[in-house]
């Protein structure tokens, strides 16, 4: 049988304004401290990193960033206009 997992809450302090979160890791797992950032959501080429944890034996890792919102759209749409912002091409 499996050995379980201790899993913690940990309190993500809002390292873009308005985006304070909790979430749920392995206890043994290692948060990284991230700087805080204004934040330019007018520019679909800007994302901010908001968490960057790593297991205990360094080989995962857990990453979570906040990119521009639209006003209207899916979020197939919204995913295409980034990657064209970017220069990158679906592959259909």
């Amino acid at each position: 049988m499996a050995e379980s997992i201790d899993f913690a809450i940990h309190e993500i302090p809002a390292r873009v304004r308005g985006l304070a979160f909790r979430m749920c890791l392995p206890r043994d797992w290692k948060l990284t401290d991230l700087p805080a950032s204004e934040g330019d959501f007018h520019s679909l080429k800007e994302f901010y990193p908001l968490v960057l944890a790593g297991g205990p034996w360094m080989h995962v890792f857990l990453t979570v960033a906040a990119r521009p919102g639209f006003e209207s759209g899916t979020l197939q749409e919204w995913c295409l206009s980034v990657m064209d912002s970017q220069e990158i091409a679906a592959l259909v």
